[in-house]
């Protein structure tokens, strides 16, 4: 799996997971200044060929106090 992301600036940072082995699934983890923000399991049959998983259902991924 590679990681993309965009910064700019303050607000969510912007990136795409792009899966280098079909047919497999993952444990996507999120690390936002060291620390485990967020985890999900993405399985192999939620995303095809070509189609894009959006994690948390789209929404924003933020650090818990």
């Amino acid at each position: 799996m590679a990681v993309q992301k965009e910064v700019q600036g303050p607000g969510p940072t912007e990136f795409g997971v792009f899966w280098l082995v079909p047919n497999h699934s993952y444990e996507v983890e999120v690390e936002i200044q060291g620390a485990q923000a967020y985890t999900e399991t993405v399985e192999a049959s939620e995303l095809g060929p070509g189609e894009t998983f959006w994690l948390n259902g789209d929404l924003p991924i933020v650090m818990t106090p």
